[in-house]
């Protein structure tokens, strides 16, 4: 179970639901929040798409090569 760690701390003297349907439960709260943060995400990247403010796949890496690159010659 993903949410092992979170659901074996519950006590079920605090809870009438069964251990396993309250770990489904948060399991599904928590993807639900994440699901919400990645929504977020795509949509305030969209009109940065829209308005052509993108950069190609293939550009990215060599960019980041070379900005490392640069960084790591400086410290030497």
């Amino acid at each position: 179970m993903a949410h092992g760690a979170e659901c074996k701390n519950v006590e079920a003297k605090w809870h009438p639901q069964p251990i396993q349907f309250r770990c489904v439960k948060l399991g599904r709260q928590v993807n639900e929040k994440r699901l919400a943060v990645l929504d977020a995400a795509i949509a305030k990247g969209i009109p940065d798409a829209d308005a052509g403010r993108v950069k190609s796949g293939d550009e990215v890496p060599d960019r980041l090569e070379a900005k490392y690159d640069a960084m790591a010659e400086r410290t030497k």
